[in-house]
């Protein structure tokens, strides 16, 4: 080895993939620690939250849900198009805190992607749904509790 820890070969071709290899593998390393310590879900890297949380007696969902004119609720069944629906309840949780604007919009690309009808649609709630999860495996766990999280009006200011 000379000075510095460059391998003396005498070739600048090696020298040359020596650097790359370091390259690489500082590059690999960088992302995999970016992505841990970021807890960003970025394929095929991963936090591994999956796996690295604990898990209790209750599980969360989210529930959207739309309202009539008449001030009726019905359920919107997210999953009819991938790109809108995808990262649904990964937004749902901070839905609350965003503009009225941004609300809406989601809202209604949301609606839009589930097939439902806009000119039907007054307002959008989101529920925060806590089911007590079964133990035997049989039995579907029971909702214990529901919290409306957030709710927006449709249509003009």
């Amino acid at each position: 080895m000379s000075r510095g820890g460059e391998v003396a070969t005498g070739s600048a071709a090696v020298g040359a993939m020596v650097r790359r290899g370091r390259i690489v593998t500082y590059g690999a390393l960088l992302a995999v620690a970016l992505v841990a310590f970021t807890g960003q879900e970025a394929w095929p890297l991963s936090s591994f939250s999956l796996f690295s949380e604990i898990r209790t007696g209750q599980s969360i969902s989210w529930e959207l849900v739309s309202v009539d004119g008449a001030g009726r609720e019905h359920p919107v069944p997210l999953g009819r198009d991938l790109e809108v629906s995808r990262g649904a309840t990964h937004l749902m949780p901070g839905f609350h805190a965003r503009s009225r604007r941004e609300q809406q919009a989601r809202a209604e690309a949301w609606l839009r992607g589930s097939g439902v009808a806009l000119s039907t649609v007054r307002a959008v709630r989101i529920y925060r749904v806590v089911h007590q999860v079964s133990t035997d495996g049989r039995a579907p766990g029971r909702v214990v509790l529901e919290n409306l999280s957030a709710a927006v009006a449709l249509g003009p200011s």
